[in-house]
């Protein structure tokens, strides 16, 4: 089956990283795509006419379905606490936070019988629904290449939501699947079509909540946006808490104050216990916080960066080395940065200069360009 043959790389990836495979099952039985699985579609309302499916694990994507019409929407959440927010809210939705490591187990045992049985099942339930479109912020898991190759099977259009920074130097086949790929910008653009020839590409910048411009009081407070670098990558875990330590102790000999904003991938990572102050902060209080951003690929640069932050993305010789291609924000190699700390104060806010279709900031504006953009595409 074609959705089988799908998952080989994935196994094939775990096998070459025995080290990562138990950590990969804990952390993505919580934070990973909730599923159309084990469950009849009871909580639809009666003669709903289903046009668009939303996978969603982040909250990346809550403006965007807040654009859709509620009667023709199927929300599918991997968190409890979004599932609840949004249980009253006239959207059809639902809930299911063990799919990702059941499938996963399911791989790691090479349990064709089993990985057939839940297609099978997916496959019913997404005829019941029938809708015309399926958005997903990634589509290099197990559970979503199921559902994508269910969804080209039977006609339905995937669209992929850009999250997070990638480059050509570090890409790991998100879009490559993808019928359309909302991205960025022209430059992500221009590296998903390079691995993915029939997609269209739509540029609508970010879908964030609010990108009016902030204050920036240049106080002398920096705020790291974390990423589970040892998890996904992890041959790097020393060089990544090798370069949290070093800034740590560089800001600290210059008597700024350093915080670390942990990824929720993170959460139950133990090295966290090792860096000394981390806050818990979501990302809109955080841009009211901090006027100073530093990160290596997160998309809450880019976010930061647009707000009037100075936002800079650490280019290290290990992992994202042609990110700087980009210009998203401010870039400084690892170098420099460490042997040039205060730099930093140094530097003041800037704007993408290559953002397409996306000038003023106005989440409204963005979407309708969005739904323009859809329509020209598909009718």
């Amino acid at each position: 089956m074609d959705e089988i043959n799908l998952l080989k790389k994935f196994n094939l990836k775990m096998k070459k990283s025995p080290d990562i495979s138990k950590k990969v099952l804990d952390q993505y039985s919580t934070y990973a795509s909730a599923s159309l699985l084990f469950r009849e579609i009871s909580q639809m309302k009666k003669n709903s006419k289903i046009k668009y499916i939303f996978v969603i694990k982040t909250a990346s994507l809550y403006n965007l379905i807040n654009f859709f019409p509620k009667q023709e929407s199927f929300l599918i959440f991997s968190g409890l606490r979004s599932f609840l927010k949004h249980l009253f809210s006239g959207f059809n939705c639902m809930i299911n936070l063990r799919i990702y490591k059941y499938i996963l187990e399911l791989i790691k045992d090479d349990s064709s019988k089993g990985l057939d049985r839940v297609s099978e099942k997916l496959r019913n339930n997404l005829k019941k629904i029938n809708p015309k479109y399926i958005f997903l912020e990634t589509d290099i898991w197990p559970y979503e290449r199921l559902l994508i190759s269910i969804s080209k099977e039977l006609g339905i259009k995937v669209v992929i939501v850009q999250h997070g920074i990638f480059t050509d130097g570090l890409h790991d086949g998100d879009g490559e699947t993808a019928d359309i790929f909302l991205s960025y910008d022209a430059y992500s653009s221009q590296i998903i079509k390079a691995i993915n020839n029939n997609v269209n590409t739509i540029e609508v910048g970010s879908l964030s909540k609010n990108l009016l411009k902030k204050k920036f009081l240049k106080r002398r407070v920096v705020c790291f946006i974390g990423q589970p670098i040892p998890l996904i990558f992890p041959e790097y875990k020393k060089n990544y808490l090798s370069l949290i330590s070093s800034l740590d102790s560089k800001f600290c000999d210059l008597g700024v104050n350093f915080f670390y904003k942990p990824h929720p991938a993170e959460s139950q990572e133990e090295y966290l216990k090792y860096i000394k102050n981390k806050t818990k902060l979501d990302s809109e209080n955080c841009f009211a916080r901090f006027d100073y951003f530093l990160s290596l690929t997160s998309s809450l640069s880019f976010e930061a960066s647009l707000l009037g932050k100075v936002s800079a993305m650490i280019e290290t010789n290990w992992l994202n080395s042609n990110i700087s291609k980009s210009q998203y924000c401010h870039f400084i190699k690892e170098e420099d940065l460490l042997n040039n700390t205060n730099e930093l104060f140094n530097l003041l806010p800037r704007k993408s200069n290559n953002l397409k279709n996306y000038n003023k900031g106005n989440l409204e504006d963005r979407l309708n360009y969005l739904a323009a953009e859809l329509s020209k595409i598909h009718g």
